[in-house]
């Protein structure tokens, strides 16, 4: 049983990956004044948590490993957590300031005077504003119009 899981698991892996990629490469317009996760990611999310979850299901009612229910359970919680990402990450933005939606859903509105640093690292951008740290990933629809935004306004 075990290793039919498991090759299913191989199987559908590398298709997720290149479905994804494929999506990446059409362009994406951000709507004026907002960053968001784009659409595949929350798609990405509701596969990997129903693939996990039925081999979670399949494995909790077999007399198959208590871990093996475990780790499958837990790559289900973390496709869960990509979904609530493409719900809660957000920032938006006009010319007095911008409010940003962390992952826990909590709202902080912050001015341009707020912001002290600004760092691009390979796979997302932070802001550092008003002590707390603002990531903006790679894949974010308008991130990097934000981000030269901020940068203008920063150097004011």
């Amino acid at each position: 049983m075990k290793y039919i899981v498991g090759s299913i698991g191989l199987l559908i892996i590398p298709i997720i990956v290149r479905a994804t990629l494929m999506y990446l490469s059409f362009p994406k317009k951000a709507e004026k004044g907002k960053v968001y996760l784009p659409k595949f990611i929350a798609v990405l999310g509701i596969i990997t948590s129903a693939v996990f979850l039925v081999p979670t299901v399949i494995t909790a009612f077999t007399d198959e490993s208590v871990w093996l229910t475990v780790i499958f359970l837990f790559f289900s919680l973390a496709g869960a957590t990509i979904i609530v990402a493409f719900i809660n990450c957000r920032v938006e933005y006009d010319e007095n300031g911008f409010t940003h939606k962390n992952f826990l859903g909590i709202k902080r509105k912050y001015s341009y005077d707020d912001v002290t640093h600004i760092r691009e690292d390979m796979h997302e951008d932070r802001i550092i504003a008003g002590g707390h740290k603002i990531m903006i990933d790679e894949f974010a629809v308008g991130g990097a119009e934000f981000i030269g935004f901020v940068r203008k306004q920063y150097r004011k």
